[in-house]
């Protein structure tokens, strides 16, 4: 139909009418090009938006995990005043001692493990780009790529240096058979009290990080998207 009218045009030298027919036809393609990539950007941002809602809910996981994670080690870290007090009293009362003892073998020092399978999974996909607010993407690249890293190397640490002292100390002093302390000097029971006094330090230092750095980043990254998805996705 189109190709015999532009034939009839050109039979009959209307120009006008053949331009005027290559003008309709080209602002038809145009509009059909414009339109369909506006419709995959709408179709991408809403991609996005619904994984940056099982983001959030991975956020509020972790904030979870973290406030009992903090609740588990300020446990251990009280017990271990407990025993550091109980071995400074002269002379140091032993079933005092292995009682705490037998409860410092229950108590936990929980490492903080977050949950990054979304934030990869938008990050390969390419879904971050298509979040309409870069300082949100900015935000989350932060708290994934920054902070968590910095996580990862304090929980490490953490949990080497609990290890070390816990064999070097401890349990070197402590029958585990009969929970008798194995203390024969005061230089053994001064070593006893540092390496418990060490591993009180080393888990204070990573629970403060948690407590001071990483969970307020938590908490705000968490409100800065609820307030996009409640923007975003009011529909």
């Amino acid at each position: 139909m189109i190709i015999r009218r532009y034939a009839q045009h050109i039979r009959d030298q209307n120009w006008s009418a053949f331009i005027l027919d290559i003008f309709v036809v080209l602002i038809g393609v145009y509009l059909a090009v414009v339109i369909g990539q506006w419709d995959a950007q709408r179709t991408d941002r809403e991609s996005a938006n619904q994984s940056l809602t099982f983001l959030h809910q991975d956020l509020k996981d972790d904030m979870e995990q973290l406030s009992v994670i903090l609740t588990k080690r300020a446990a251990m870290s009280s017990t271990l005043e407990q025993m550091i007090e109980a071995l400074l009293e002269s002379p140091v009362n032993v079933e005092n001692v292995a009682r705490i003892n037998q409860k410092l073998d229950i108590l936990e020092t929980p490492t903080f493990f977050p949950n990054k399978s979304v934030y990869k999974l938008m990050l390969e996909n390419g879904q971050l780009v298509n979040l309409q607010d870069k300082d949100l993407v900015r935000d989350i690249t932060k708290l994934f790529d920054y902070s968590n890293n910095r996580n990862d190397v304090y929980s490490y640490l953490s949990d080497a240096y609990h290890d070390a002292i816990l064999r070097d100390t401890r349990h070197q002093y402590f029958d585990r058979s009969n929970e008798t302390l194995l203390i024969k000097s005061e230089l053994e029971l001064g070593k006893l009290r540092s390496g418990l006094a060490a591993q009180k330090a080393y888990g204070q230092g990573y629970s403060d990080f948690l407590r001071n750095t990483l969970l307020p980043a938590y908490m705000a990254l968490d409100k800065k998207i609820e307030s996009y998805l409640l923007t975003h996705t009011a529909n």
